[in-house]
C-alpha cells in the first residue's frame, strides 16, 4: 500500500537468474500489459498510478516462466489548500494561518518548519512571529501531505519625530520624523504645514497645535505626535511723551503687555535693554521695539508732533539789546533745514543751511539775523522768509518788519 506519487521497489527473491526479464501490469482481470523500461530482475524507481496487480516473466532461452501476482494498492494524494499563500506583517502583528479542502477525517497539523515544532492540530491558528517564519502545514489520511508558507516579518519602524517646540506668532518652525523602512508620510492638521506629505515640513501655525504623523513601510502604518507651542507676541501698551517743553531732550516713557514678561525695549530691533525711556526722539514717525522673556518681538509706530515754527514778527537791531536779531522759535529743534531772507523784490539777502542741506554738513543753529546786508545795514521795511525743514517736509513763507 502506498500513496499516489511515491516511488516503490519490487523485488524478486529468487536467487536463479534468467537471460531476460519483463515486468507486466494487469490492466483488467486476466488482462496484462508489458511497463515500459522495466526489464531488470527487480523492478526499481517505479511509480505507479493506480492501485494494480504486477508478476514478472523471466525468460532463459526457449524457456519463460512467471512469478507469483503483487498487488500495489495505491492511495490518491491528499489536495488541500493554505491562507495566506505567503504573507509580510509588521512586528508584533498577529497573522491568521488556514488549511482547507483536504479529506473529511484527516488528521491537521501546524509546524515551525526550521524547528519541527508543533504549533497547532487545529486547521486554523494565529501566529505572532517575531521574525520572518517558514511554516509548515501537514494533513494525514492513510496518506500525509505538507505544503509550506512563509511569513515575513518587517522591523519596527520606530518613528523619531521633532521634539516639542514653542515659537512666537508668525514665526515658523521644522517638523521632522524619521525610521526603519518609511516610504510614506501624512500629517495632521495639514493646513497650517508646507510638505504635509513629507519627512520634513514647515509649520506656520496660530495656535498651540499638537501635530500627529501617520508614517508607513508599505505595509504597516504607525503615529508619532508632537506639539507646537505659540506664544503671543508683546505688544506697547502706553507711549508717553515726556519733557515736551525742550525739543533737545524731547523723550517717551513706553510700557508693555501680553507675550511674557519680563520686557526688553529697543529703537533699532537689535540692541535690547530694559530701559523704558527714551530720550532724543525725533518728531514725525518714531518705531519702538519690544521683547519678551522668550524674545517674542513686537513693535509700534508713534507719531509725534512737530514742534511749531515760529519766527520773529519783527526786528529792531539798534543797539538796546532787545530785539537785536531776527530768530526763528523751535527751528533748532530740527537737524536740517534752510532759512532764505528776501526783499521785496525777490533779492536773496541771507541764506542759512543747517545739516544735510549744507555742503559740508554744517551742525550750526541758525544764529539769527542782525539785518545786514555784504557789510550794511538795510534799511527798515518789510522782508520775507522762506524756512524750509527737511525731517518734516514742510515749508514755511511770511513777512517781518525791520525797524530800527
Amino acid at each position: 500500500m502506498i500513496c499516489e506519487g511515491t516511488q516503490i521497489n519490487i523485488t524478486d527473491s529468487d536467487p536463479n537468474t534468467a537471460t531476460s526479464y519483463v515486468w507486466m501490469q494487469e490492466i483488467s482481470p486476466y488482462a496484462y500489459q508489458e511497463i515500459s523500461q522495466q526489464t531488470a530482475k527487480d523492478i526499481s524507481g517505479f511509480t505507479p498510478t493506480e492501485t494494480a496487480n504486477y508478476k514478472k516473466i523471466s525468460y532463459n532461452g526457449v524457456c519463460s516462466a512467471e512469478s507469483n501476482e503483487v498487488t500495489v494498492t495505491v492511495h490518491p494524494a491528499i489536495v488541500f489548500s493554505i491562507e495566506p499563500i505567503d504573507r509580510t506583517i509588521c512586528e508584533g502583528e498577529d497573522v491568521t494561518i488556514t488549511m482547507s479542502g483536504y479529506p473529511t477525517g484527516s488528521t491537521t497539523e501546524w509546524f515551525e518548519k526550521a524547528t519541527t515544532s508543533l504549533i497547532s492540530s487545529d486547521p486554523s491558528t494565529v501566529v505572532t512571529p517575531s521574525q520572518t517564519t517558514v511554516y509548515t502545514a501537514r494533513v494525514t489520511n492513510i496518506c500525509t501531505a505538507e505544503k509550506d508558507l512563509t511569513v515575513s516579518v518587517l522591523p519596527p519602524i520606530n518613528p523619531q519625530i521633532s521634539q516639542p517646540t514653542a515659537i512666537c506668532l508668525g514665526d515658523s518652525t521644522i517638523l521632522t520624523v524619521s525610521g526603519n523602512g518609511i516610504v510614506s508620510y501624512s500629517w495632521v492638521p495639514s493646513g497650517s504645514l508646507d510638505s504635509p506629505n513629507a519627512a520634513t515640513t514647515i509649520a506656520h501655525p496660530k495656535t498651540n497645535t499638537q501635530y500627529i504623523v501617520t508614517v508607513g513601510n508599505g505595509v504597516c502604518d504607525v503615529t508619532a505626535t508632537t506639539e507646537v507651542t505659540v506664544n503671543a507676541l508683546p505688544l506697547f501698551d502706553t507711549i508717553e511723551e515726556q519733557n515736551t517743553e525742550n525739543c533737545t531732550t524731547r523723550s517717551v516713557t513706553v510700557t508693555a503687555k501680553e507675550g511674557t514678561p519680563p520686557y526688553q525695549f529697543s529703537e533699532d530691533g537689535d540692541n535690547f535693554t530694559t530701559q523704558n525711556v527714551f530720550t532724543g526722539m525725533t518728531s514725525g514717525w518714531n518705531t519702538l521695539f519690544v521683547i519678551d522673556a522668550y524674545t517674542c518681538k513686537g513693535d509700534t509706530s508713534f507719531y509725534l508732533e512737530p514742534y511749531p515754527i515760529i519766527p520773529d514778527r519783527f526786528v529792531t537791531p539798534n543797539n538796546d539789546n532787545t530785539n537785536e536779531l531776527w530768530t526763528v522759535e523751535n527751528l533748532n529743534c530740527y537737524s536740517a533745514y534752510i532759512v532764505e531772507i528776501f526783499d521785496r523784490f525777490g533779492k536773496r539777502l541771507y541764506e542759512w543751511r543747517k545739516g544735510s542741506y549744507s555742503k559740508s554738513a554744517n551742525p550750526e543753529d541758525f544764529p539769527g539775523w542782525d539785518g545786514m546786508y555784504n557789510g550794511h545795514q538795510l534799511p527798515s521795511t518789510d522782508y520775507w522768509y522762506l524756512i524750509t525743514v527737511e525731517e518734516i517736509r514742510k515749508q514755511y513763507n511770511g513777512n517781518f518788519i525791520l525797524k530800527r
